[in-house]
């Protein structure tokens, strides 16, 4: 089977959005709020001991940490499509892995290395290492494809999100 992917800026930019918010999950959103509104609140009651001050430091480490991360993979990917001449890759699957090729280069991976794929209704995130992961358009994928690509991932041990 042979797909051809058509990336765009705005998708790019989408999929690094859809996982970063993953990343950080909504524990770590609500954690984040929760946090800010506390020392928000012992500060305002004027409470200006050595561990608001400290919370008040993790709370901005989380912060800036956090959207670093955001930015340094979109940059990198945004970086990525710049780069080619024409934004498509050629997918090869096969029950061996899959293949791709760019005018930027391209590369093998067996079902094995892939060890769980994120899907969303814009782009499935297919992960090869924590935090390293290939970006496929959804318009890309037919049913067929996609569950071949879900069968061939769950009988290597993946995991389908």
């Amino acid at each position: 089977m042979q797909i051809e992917a058509t990336y765009s800026e705005e998708l790019v930019k989408r999929a690094t959005m859809r996982f970063w918010v993953r990343l950080i999950g909504w524990h770590g959103f609500a954690v984040t709020a929760l946090m800010a509104i506390a020392i928000a609140y012992l500060f305002a009651s004027g409470d200006t001991s050595w561990y608001v001050t400290l919370s008040g430091c993790v709370l901005a480490l989380a912060l800036v940490v956090g959207s670093a991360a955001y930015f340094v993979y979109r940059h990198r990917a945004l970086t990525t499509l710049r780069r080619m001449s024409r934004p498509t890759a050629s997918i090869t699957l096969t029950d061996a892995g899959l293949s791709t090729k760019s005018d930027l280069g391209g590369g093998d991976l067996s079902w094995r290395a892939i060890t769980r794929v994120w899907r969303f209704p814009e782009v499935w995130l297919l992960f090869v290492a924590k935090g390293s992961y290939f970006t496929i358009p959804t318009e890309a994928l037919t049913d067929e494809v996609r569950k071949f690509i879900e069968t061939k991932v769950h009988e290597h041990g993946g995991r389908i999100v």
